[in-house]
């Protein structure tokens, strides 16, 4: 009696092959998803930039009227709701130093994002963080 070769794959062979491709695809599935919540953390920062240079902006056009203190105020940008939290303290040479940090309305902690800079004369002197 002669073995009789089969072509063909035996069933071990199979699932082996179907255990490695599922864990190929499950690495890839949860590459795409930190890729998703990294695009989308990447937006909400460059929103949140926006809004505190408006700000910026907006403390620049007031000039000398700038006083020491701390301000909140609401600071949209599309959907997305933020506010935007403002110090101003005067240095010891005069100038005024303005932190800015960007947080999300529903979850203020930690912030989206945050700015430091120095007013003086009414222009920004340096840049911060």
């Amino acid at each position: 009696m002669h073995a009789r070769a089969q072509a063909g794959f035996t069933l071990v062979e199979v699932l082996v092959a179907l255990a490695i491709v599922s864990v190929a695809l499950a690495a890839a599935s949860r590459a795409v998803a930190n890729l998703t919540e990294n695009h989308g953390q990447l937006r909400d920062r460059s929103l949140a930039q926006l809004s505190a240079e408006n700000r910026l902006a907006e403390l620049r056009l007031e000039g000398a009227a700038v006083r020491p203190g701390t301000q909140r105020s609401d600071c949209p940008q599309g959907q997305l709701v933020l506010v935007c939290l403002t110090r101003v303290t005067v240095l010891p040479s005069g100038l005024r130093e303005v932190s800015i940090d960007v947080v999300r309305k529903e979850k203020p902690v930690p912030p989206v994002l945050s700015m430091t800079q120095v007013l003086g004369g009414g222009e920004a002197v340096g840049a911060g963080r």
